[in-house]
C-alpha cells in the first residue's frame, strides 16, 4: 500500500481557471493547481530547483516530477487543440508574517498588514488532509 501523498504548499490561489483556443477545443486536460504552481516558481519567476521545491515543501524529485507532468499537459493542449482546466490536487495556501502574526492566503513578497518581508509559508495542519482536494 502506498504512502498517502503530502500536502504541496501553493503560495497563490489563481484566478482563472479555465483556458481553451478559440476555436473549439479537441478535449480537455486538468491541471492540478500545484503543477500550475510548480510552473510559477520554475518558469515565470525562475526559481532554482532546490528553492522552488522547498517553498512547495516537497522533495527535489517530487518537485521534478510534479513539473515534468504540468510542462507535458500544457504541450499536450498546446499542440493538441486542448482546452486546460486549473482543478484540484493536494495543496495548502496558508502564510503569516512573522513580525505582525497576520494571516492571509495569496502570495505576497511582503506582508499585507505591515509590509514586513519576514514571511513563513505554512500549512493549516488539517490531520494530514489537504485544503486543495
Amino acid at each position: 500500500m502506498p504512502r498517502p501523498r503530502r500536502c504541496r504548499w501553493v503560495g497563490f490561489n489563481p484566478n482563472f481557471s479555465y483556458f481553451a483556443p478559440r476555436e473549439r477545443p479537441t478535449g480537455e486536460v486538468i491541471l492540478k493547481v500545484e503543477e500550475l504552481e510548480s510552473l510559477r516558481l520554475k518558469d515565470l519567476l525562475q526559481k532554482d530547483q532546490t528553492e522552488a521545491a522547498k517553498m512547495m515543501s516537497v522533495s527535489q524529485s517530487t518537485f521534478h516530477r510534479i513539473l515534468t507532468e504540468a510542462r507535458r499537459k500544457v504541450v499536450d493542449a498546446l499542440v493538441n487543440g486542448k482546452a486546460i482546466r486549473v482543478y484540484g490536487g493536494d495543496y495548502t495556501l496558508r502564510n503569516l508574517c512573522r513580525d505582525c502574526r497576520s494571516e492571509w492566503g495569496d502570495f505576497a513578497e511582503r506582508c499585507p498588514s505591515c509590509g514586513s518581508t519576514n514571511i513563513f509559508y505554512r500549512g493549516r495542519g488539517r490531520h494530514g488532509r489537504c485544503e486543495g482536494r
